[in-house]
């Protein structure tokens, strides 16, 4: 059987490392990181021992290893291994928790293996964005809400506080709808609304019903459609919009309309 691929990449603005095996046969013996490790199967199967707990590893379970969690894991069925995941440094990861919670401390996860569809399919779209370099604030929105996904339901009872911020949460969807043709930081939407990331990422969702990068891109798909209608090409229409490029456009524009913007271009030029 042939030896496993293993790619890794540190993404810069999130201080995290994202790394993939595929096909991977070989066996870890005991060991444990001083780091936290959130991975998910995609494909194949892995045994675990954890912390004196044997499990059987398939697609779609989520793993997640506290710094110091001993454990060892080695080949199981006649797949290889295709793991995803995501290496999470102990002070990046309080950065984020104090950012969410307001508390400064290090949270242990008391669940080693875990389903979850909702967040395994977050899990699979981040670290997409990671491996592909991705720079818009959407990367940075997503890392957050899985994070407040796993102290929510994995480390926490209860539901996180959200404050009362309608006219902040008004302000930061205003400078959206008035800059959506410029790269917008999450930082920048936090300055200009007055609040903290966690505060206008909760507060948005409870407001507007989506978060603010989904927000931002439905303006963006608004104003490329309007274009496209006119007969703009869709190139221009993809600078025009604040798309990072033209294959990140046409992916989005298919996906929310079920036609590429060239063939929905044409179809009102032909009218």
């Amino acid at each position: 059987m042939k030896k496993g691929l293993r790619t890794i990449v540190f993404d810069e603005d999130l201080c995290i490392e994202a790394y993939r095996l595929e096909g991977y046969v070989d066996a870890f013996p005991v060991h444990c990181h001083d780091f936290y490790v959130f991975g998910f199967v995609y494909g194949g199967q892995r045994a675990l021992v954890c912390k004196q707990k044997e499990f059987v590893l398939s697609k779609g379970d989520i793993v997640i290893f506290n710094p110091g969690d001993l454990h060892s894991c080695s080949h199981f069925g006649e797949e290889g291994l295709d793991y995803r995941a995501f290496n999470v440094s102990a002070e990046v990861f309080e950065k984020y928790v104090f950012e969410l919670t307001g508390q400064k401390a290090l949270p242990a996860f008391f669940e080693n293996v875990i389903r979850n569809e909702v967040l395994r399919d977050n899990m699979e779209i981040l670290h997409g964005m990671v491996m592909a370099g991705q720079k818009d604030f959407g990367k940075e929105e997503r890392f957050m809400l899985f994070i407040e996904s796993l102290l929510e339901k994995y480390r926490v009872s209860g539901v996180l506080p959200v404050a009362e911020c309608r006219k902040e949460i008004q302000k930061a969807a205003d400078f959206m709808e008035e800059n959506y043709s410029n790269q917008i930081l999450l930082d920048e939407l936090c300055n200009i609304a007055g609040l903290s990331k966690s505060s206008l990422l909760r507060g948005f969702v409870r407001e507007k019903g989506v978060t603010p990068y989904s927000f931002l891109e439905n303006i963006r798909l608004k104003k490329a459609k309007l274009l496209l209608e006119s007969g703009t090409p869709s190139v221009e229409a993809a600078v025009m919009t604040g798309f990072s490029d033209q294959s990140h456009f046409t992916r989005f524009f298919s996906r929310y309309t079920g036609i590429t913007p060239g063939s929905y271009r044409e179809f009102f030029c032909r009218r």
